[in-house]
């Protein structure tokens, strides 16, 4: 019986589901700052205190007019609108740390002027809603990119 015991919290001590563990969480903080060009802060948020600290070479630069961020359903990419320069930077999300680097191509060129977008539940596309002026005439426009999940 005493062995019975000892084995249960022997797998109890070691086995313990990694989900047990709490979950690195960021916060992400679209700075405009009144000029031509915007920067994303990131912050870790400590799940115990609630202690924000700034992650490693935060802040990041956005774009040109960064007006809306959207990030994927697993947490794994970020995306901002810019209205100045009309195209999407995205980054991938470091999840240990919180850094952000560019995605291969980006920024990516809408050629009109973002509203606003989502990414869909799945993670699998980002939508982007934008308008531009054709010979006078304001035309909208939904763009859908596929999320390369590599």
């Amino acid at each position: 019986m005493i062995s019975a015991v000892l084995w249960t919290i022997l797998l109890a001590a070691f086995c313990a589901p990694a989900a047990a563990q709490p979950a690195q969480a960021y916060v992400f903080l679209l700075e405009g700052k009144g000029v031509p060009t915007g920067t994303i802060h990131v912050f870790g948020l400590n799940p115990q205190t609630g202690v924000l600290s700034e992650a490693p070479d935060s802040p990041f630069s956005a774009g040109l007019g960064p007006v809306q961020m959207a990030i994927d359903p697993t947490d794994r990419f970020l995306y901002v609108t810019n209205q100045s320069s009309q195209d999407i930077t995205g980054f991938s999300i470091d999840a240990g740390t919180g850094t952000l680097t560019l995605l291969p191509g980006s920024p990516f060129s809408i050629g009109a002027v973002p509203v606003t977008m989502a990414v869909d539940p799945t993670g699998r596309f980002l939508y982007v809603f934008a308008e531009t002026v054709v010979n006078g005439v304001s035309q909208q426009a939904l763009f859908e990119y596929t999320i390369d999940s590599v």
